[in-house]
């Protein structure tokens, strides 16, 4: 006996194949490892010749070997590990790696002991422990985006062997969603990455749900034949028959699927298994790391892209409100398109003849206005050409591009002075949009870009300017040059005095412009409501006429039997539109309104394309209430936001028409600068405030503009 029991039954356990040969190379001793690794029962293999174990080819040179080896020759094979083939009882040769001994016995006889480990098996430890060191390396460099989740997957399906990897991301709703799939082969498995781009999974459903169902991983050895299946079909037409999925966790949270496919059948791969099983955590902090990036990325963009639709429908609201005829109105549209919206401006307009005729062109450095100009006025486009705007016209549909073809400059620009201007201008960019009101098209509205190229998102910006240039257009055809002296119908239409409101200290004033005979549409409005809360307005109509005062004298007539039925104010400014547009009402109006209970100091502000609210608190600087606009009354929008509140004791709301901040001469900026340091001084008393107020108004020579303003305070406790 060449070893005791307790020898062999240790030798059994290992997980090494064992093999024990005597000094005639005969077999002794086989344990249960080498059954796996050789395919033979040990027990036949007993008595055997070592031989039957070595390809033929090899057999001579083994036993030259082996006999040196036993008669103490060959020193260097002792202890080291080489790899040699072997043949498998099936006839098929395998590489192992061996480690041979010479163990003496009793009565000076030797035997051979021979440690042998499949190749393959280390390999894949050793692949294994490359993909860990691959995704480590990833996580390291810090990279983001969809880059990064193609590094990822191509990193995992390169370095294990795959020839597919698809990332399934777990939406809100727990549904799997397949965000990338990486190909080893770019010319190849078109189909079962078509069919798994933007697919969407349920738990238990296909080999990624099933491990989103029990969140372990998953192996099959032999796709089914179940063509029904779309992915399944498409995998089976690309020669895919194995899969292999795990899970990616973030803390107790799965995150998301990783699945592999290979077109060989390969049996479950235990280290695999467990090496991305482990990795797995790592990779769904990585992954929601990124998602959050994304997220943060994406919302910075909407926040840009929200500022500048919100400054510049302010903007564009303030021009429409004002008194100008449509002309002017247009190049100041024009103007205040730029440089929120691009950085060149160009509107034209069909006149009688169905001829484009351009109206306004805009850039936003003054330095280059002279070159646009020559551009844009003596160089119309041509009634038979291909210009955007034309185009547009006669199609109605909106066109972009991220650059300036050869195709677009040849029909803006087909003339060499024009091609000349247009590079000296740096122009980029353009996006086109048709003036279109109640079902016929005006004209058109182009920007263009000197820097940033436009994308399909800008396109809902032009939208705006081109509904506001439309709307003026239209009304202007209708109503230019209509003016008339309503002052006095205007102060016969404006509150004789305020309600009284418990707890509430009100004033108003109504100042009309002193350059000009002519009365505004300016007015205000206090409500004492049923269910005591108090209702405040301050609005604009359009124009300097008669026709202003009686608009202005419905929609405050329509607004307080709105208000009465206890609407709050977007609702309130959205029956206010409607019931503009049902009478055809031909003028605009801007309007803002607020209700606020006077027991608690909650309020709730909205903006018809009006300016917002001042709110003077008792004791610091004054601030403008952050109020959306939507657009003025009188253009069919009904598209309000509300903002909510509170007013404290002490505090005052001051509600006001443009006319107090801003003139030809004073912008915007300054003049609510300059309002809130003339409020921030002395006394919070709604008579003090209106006296600074209209000190302020009187002091101006030449106003060319009315002025409305409403002071609301909210009493302090001892003073109620």
């Amino acid at each position: 006996m060449w070893a005791s029991a307790s020898a062999t039954a240790l030798l059994d356990g290992i997980a090494d194949a064992v093999i024990v040969a005597d000094e005639e190379s005969r077999i002794v001793y086989a344990n249960r490892a080498t059954e796996h690794l050789v395919g033979w029962d040990r027990r036949l293999l007993q008595g055997t010749e070592l031989v039957q174990l070595i390809p033929e080819r090899l057999r001579h040179a083994h036993l030259s070997g082996y006999y040196r080896l036993v008669a103490g020759g060959e020193p260097t094979l002792l202890g080291r590990p080489v790899e040699v083939p072997v043949l498998r009882i099936d006839g098929s040769e395998i590489t192992v790696e061996m480690v041979l001994s010479v163990m003496p016995l009793e009565g000076g006889r030797r035997v051979v002991v021979a440690s042998l480990r499949d190749v393959r098996e280390r390999t894949a430890i050793e692949r294994h422990g490359l993909v860990a060191e691959e995704l480590l390396l990833l996580l390291a460099r810090g990279l983001s985006g969809d880059d990064a989740l193609g590094q990822m997957l191509a990193a995992i399906g390169e370095t294990l062997g795959w020839d597919v990897a698809a990332l399934w991301s777990v939406e809100s709703d727990d549904m799997l969603r397949c965000r990338r799939v990486w190909r080893s082969d770019p010319d190849g498995f078109a189909h079962f990455e078509a069919a798994c781009l933007g697919a969407r999974l349920g738990r238990g459903e296909e080999l990624p749900g099933r491990v989103l169902a029990y969140g372990k991983p998953a192996w099959v050895v032999h796709l089914g034949p179940d063509r029904s299946v779309t992915r399944t079909s498409a995998a089976l037409a690309d020669g895919l028959r194995c899969a292999f999925a795990f899970p990616l966790h973030a803390g107790e949270d799965l995150t998301a699927v990783v699945e592999l496919l290979t077109g060989e059948p390969l049996q479950p791969d235990s280290p695999l298994v467990e090496t991305m099983a482990a990795i797995g955590g790592q990779l769904g902090s990585y992954l929601r790391k990124l998602e959050a990036e994304q997220e943060r990325e994406r919302l910075a963009v909407e926040l840009e892209k929200a500022q500048r639709l919100q400054a510049f429908l302010l903007r564009a609201n303030r021009v429409l409100a004002e008194s100008a005829d449509y002309r002017e109105t247009l190049e100041r549209l024009a103007a205040t398109a730029v440089p929120l919206l691009g950085d060149v401006c160009l509107i034209d307009v069909l006149d009688e003849r169905d001829t484009l005729q351009r109206l306004a062109a805009r850039h936003a450095d003054s330095g280059s206005q002279a070159l646009l100009d020559e551009l844009a006025h003596d160089f119309v486009p041509d009634t038979e050409g291909r210009h955007p705007s034309l185009v547009a016209v006669h199609t109605g549909a909106s066109s972009w591009s991220p650059i300036l073809s050869e195709e677009f400059l040849d029909a803006v620009a087909p003339g060499e002075r024009q091609r000349e201007l247009v590079e000296k201008l740096g122009l980029r960019a353009y996006a086109c949009v048709p003036l279109v009101v109640r079902g016929r098209t005006l004209g058109a509205v182009t920007l263009l870009t000197a820097g940033r190229p436009f994308g399909a998102e800008d396109l809902e910006l032009a939208d705006e300017l081109a509904g506001q240039v439309a709307a003026v257009v239209d009304k202007a055809r209708l109503h230019e040059g209509e003016h008339q002296l309503a002052q006095v119908l205007q102060q016969g239409l404006l509150p004789q005095r305020l309600p009284r409101v418990n707890g509430m200290a009100m004033t108003a004033r109504y100042l009309p412009a002193t350059s000009a005979d002519e009365a505004g549409g300016d007015w205000y409005d206090v409500v004492a409501l049923p269910d005591g809360k108090v209702g405040l307005a301050v609005g604009d109509v359009q124009g300097h006429d008669g026709a202003a005062a009686l608009v202005m004298g419905q929609l405050r007539n329509a607004l307080r039997a709105y208000a009465f039925d206890g609407s709050g104010p977007d609702d309130v400014l959205d029956r206010l539109s409607r019931f503009a547009d049902g009478l055809g009402l031909e003028l605009m109006a801007t309007v803002a309104y607020v209700v606020l209970d006077p027991e608690t100091g909650a309020f709730v502000a909205a903006s018809a394309g009006h300016l917002a609210p001042l709110v003077v608190p008792a004791h610091a600087v004054p601030a403008v209430l952050d109020v959306t606009p939507g657009p003025p009354i009188g253009l069919g929008a009904t598209d309000y936001a509300a903002q909510r509140g509170t007013l404290r004791r002490g505090d005052a709301l001051v509600l006001f028409t443009d006319g107090l901040v801003e003139d030809r001469t004073t912008d915007m900026a300054e003049g609510l600068a300059a309002l809130r340091e003339a409020l921030a001084k002395g006394s919070r008393d709604p008579a003090a405030l209106a006296a600074r107020l209209e000190e302020r108004v009187l002091g101006a020579s030449g106003r060319e503009d009315d002025v409305a303003f409403l002071v609301a305070r909210r009493l302090p406790a001892e003073k109620r």
